[in-house]
């Protein structure tokens, strides 16, 4: 296997009076060099960069306890349960359209109706209302969004659908 789009980067960054990535093993001091500079570990990229592209909309195979988008408890559960979801005209991903704080409805592995509210985004600010989410389809909402913070096209959730028509709304 030929790796042709590899790509190297290196990040330098400045923090004060903060500890951007502790060691657990260390009282969660901040790492360091022999010389006393700050470390950052491959570990704590790859989550920084997980996190990140999960708060853009991205799908997250690997996904932190706190921030997991489905009821799947290892990555052997999610591998089996996305193995039943294997067609794109199976599923559907919904994404709001405001920014804002985004408050979820219950309805996590349950089954809904084309135009039922799967949350709500929220203005901060305000406080009032933006925007109401709903589901396109009839289906099995599988995986939603835990995390509050949102921007418009940010992923609200996933479902799936029965069927290729899935019921659209």
């Amino acid at each position: 296997m030929k790796f042709d789009k590899k790509i190297d980067f290196a990040v330098l960054l400045s923090v004060t009076n903060a500890n951007p990535n502790g060691d657990p093993l260390n009282g969660n001091r901040p790492r360091t060099d022999y010389k006393g500079f700050g470390e950052i570990s491959d570990v704590c990229i790859k989550r920084k960069i997980r996190n990140r592209m999960q708060d853009l909309g991205h799908e997250i195979f690997v996904q932190s306890d706190d921030r997991r988008g489905d009821d799947c408890l290892s990555l052997k559960d999610r591998a089996k349960f996305l193995e039943k979801i294997k067609l794109q005209d199976e599923f559907a991903r919904v994404a709001c359209e405001t920014p804002g704080v985004y408050v979820p409805e219950d309805c996590m592995g349950k089954w809904m109706k084309a135009g039922e509210p799967l949350g709500v985004i929220i203005d901060a600010l305000e406080g009032v209302t933006r925007e109401t989410v709903t589901a396109p389809y009839d289906g099995l909402v599988f995986s939603q969004r835990s995390y509050s913070a949102v921007y418009p096209g940010t992923l609200i959730a996933r479902m799936y659908i029965p069927g290729k028509d899935g019921g659209k709304a």
